[in-house]
């Protein structure tokens, strides 16, 4: 019997080998910030994408572990950069996202994008909190604020991550406070002195200031740039997606993609020429 399985085995690997069937290798499982998945993930192979993640995470001092969703980032900028070096981010935290694509586009091209980056550096402004998301949160703003203090810092220790990534080639202006009040004349006519705007990350854990990010900054971008919400799909804020597909209605562009990453992509499109 054992010798009759091992001719059957030989020859169907001989039959396999005739028609050109080969054994399919297993796939590489990846499976971190809320994302499993057995499709390809070898960017996880990318020195240059790991250079500037492990950079981030070691002046940041903990690892996330978002790994996907910082690759997404990182390309998606990469892309905006071969349009304009203006780029735009609102909520900044840490600043894991803006170091992580100083390092990569510095390393890659030898130079980087003219940052501007607002924040309260303090957390989310209690003040500015839709009532009716806080409904929806079940908690209250100071709660939430509590809750995301892990991911804060302050705009010294943010300052000094940039420089320490930028060097003598450091372009980024921090604007510290609450939006949309930091959306002064002065500082949009500067930032605009830097052409039209090609990426714009918005990550600020609620609708109001990410509805305002976006109404402000989406007329100023260049058509084929990026905005990339961090959170948009995230199954917990489905109040600040309704809060954002309501304003991209509004201005009549279409809803951001969700990402299963739980991010938001939107690309600026000529879409009144489509009308």
């Amino acid at each position: 019997m054992k010798a009759i399985t091992q001719n059957l085995k030989s020859l169907i690997k001989a039959f396999a080998k005739t028609v050109g069937i080969r054994k399919t290798p297993k796939p590489t499982h990846f499976s971190w910030d809320g994302l499993t998945t057995f499709h390809d993930s070898s960017f996880m192979n990318d020195e240059a994408f790991l250079d500037a993640y492990n950079h981030a995470m070691h002046l940041i001092g903990r690892n996330y572990e978002w790994y996907w969703r910082n690759y997404i980032g990182i390309k998606l900028a990469e892309y905006a950069f071969s349009l304009s070096p203006n780029f735009v981010e609102c909520g900044v935290g840490e600043g894991w996202m803006t170091i992580s694509i100083l390092r990569y586009l510095g390393k890659k091209y030898s130079d980087i994008p003219i940052f501007t980056l607002f924040d309260t550096f303090s957390g989310i402004d209690p003040v500015i909190v839709d009532p009716q998301e806080e409904e929806y949160w079940g908690v209250s703003a100071s709660q939430k604020r509590e809750g995301y203090k892990f991911y804060v810092a302050s705009v010294e220790t943010v300052r000094n991550s940039i420089e320490a990534t930028a060097g003598q080639n450091n372009k980024a202006t921090i604007i510290q406070g609450s939006i949309p009040s930091t959306f002064t004349d002065g500082v949009i006519d500067r930032i605009m002195q830097n052409d039209r705007i090609s990426f714009l990350h918005i990550d600020m854990n609620n609708s109001i200031p990410e509805v305002a990010a976006l109404k402000q900054f989406y007329p100023l971008m260049l058509t084929g740039g990026v905005v990339l919400f961090d959170d948009y799909a995230y199954s917990t804020l489905t109040y600040q997606k309704n809060a954002i597909d309501k304003a991209c209605l509004e201005m009549g562009v279409p809803v951001p993609i969700s990402l299963p990453t739980g991010q938001g992509l939107l690309l600026k499109g000529n879409y009144e020429a489509m009308r």
